[in-house]
């Protein structure tokens, strides 16, 4: 009957997920695309349910079609950023996140995550570095490695600008003060650290 176009299938998809049936829930979005095709929350909503269920693969297919509907949406880069992060391909991860940053500089997870994302990758070539025999390559790698340390730092330091109590990007701006060698910042993060972890 059409009765509230669309919002009674949401309400079924919300109850399924409540009870812990996602193949029901999922069965309920995947017959929204034909009888509503012009709901763009459709697809976001099974985006959401492959993310949560850990089906990347599925969730970056949607992705990939939801970019294309709605190019300037932060969310959906963001989105792909992160699943890409998740699964440690690292380039991808930070090509989508600083597209996010791009569209909606001031979120706190779009700086954090393109962060974690420099971070992660540098720590990985790192590991790979620490297998090298040859001394003047080992330092060249590690050398790398450093610039790639050295580009998160603008991005978790924004990050704490824009959530200055979050222990998280502290803890990840010790660590790239530490590394960088920038003793007095180094300090300062460890002392606010310090003070915040004991309340």
């Amino acid at each position: 009957m059409q009765y509230q176009g669309i919002n009674p299938y949401y309400q079924m998809y919300e109850s399924y997920l409540g009870l812990g049936d996602t193949v029901k829930a999922e069965s309920i979005l995947m017959g929204l695309t034909e009888k509503f095709p012009d709901d763009p929350n459709v697809t976001l909503n099974l985006i959401d349910l492959y993310i949560k269920s850990g089906r990347d693969e599925e969730a970056l297919k949607h992705l990939v079609l939801a970019k294309k509907d709605d190019p300037d949406n932060y969310s959906l880069w963001f989105a792909e950023g992160i699943i890409y992060l998740n699964n440690e391909r690292f380039d991808e991860a930070i090509t989508n996140l600083t597209k996010s940053i791009e569209l909606n500089p001031d979120l706190y997870d779009n700086q954090y995550g393109l962060g974690a994302a420099y971070i992660n990758k540098a720590s990985e070539m790192f590991v790979k570095a620490n297998e090298i025999m040859d001394v003047n390559k080992y330092s060249e790698a590690i050398d790398e490695a450093m610039v790639v340390f050295s580009k998160a730092l603008p991005y978790m330091e924004k990050a704490h600008q824009l959530k200055p109590d979050d222990v998280y990007a502290l803890r990840s701006l010790r660590e790239l003060y530490y590394r960088l060698q920038q003793t007095d910042k180094y300090n300062e993060v460890r002392t606010l650290l310090e003070r915040l972890e004991q309340q």
